[in-house]
């Protein structure tokens, strides 16, 4: 990772089984993910969570189930926060119709769900 680069993460807290495959090995609390971006010299940035409007892989919603993590190696290199928000929705929304049904996505379920 670059310097100052960020580090956009979204975990899931349960050890989900697709076909008798374990997907999630590292089954883990928020704390244990905190602690150890820490000890590998990331320095993680709540408010960076919440500039993204929590728009992340596993969802919008923070659960008992997930939960996500934004985190540099630099403070003094990373990305300043605009001061005016973009329209994160509008962005995604736009990007899932070209991601959902397309072949990249469904070829990538298949390698990973075999579906």
């Amino acid at each position: 990772m670059v310097a100052g680069g960020l580090l956009i993460s979204s975990i899931p807290n349960w050890p989900e089984i697709k076909n008798g495959v374990i997907l999630h090995h590292i089954v883990k609390p928020k704390a244990w993910w905190l602690n150890r971006m820490t000890l590998a010299g990331f320095i993680c940035l709540p408010k960076y969570v919440n500039y993204f409007q929590t728009r992340f892989v596993r969802g919008k919603w923070q659960t008992g189930k997930n939960f996500h993590i934004i985190a540099t190696n630099n403070k003094n290199l990373m990305p300043t926060l605009p001061t005016k928000r973009f329209s994160f929705r509008a962005t995604m929304r736009m990007l899932g119709n070209y991601w959902a049904g397309s072949r990249s996505q469904k070829f990538l379920k298949f390698l990973v769900m075999g579906e």
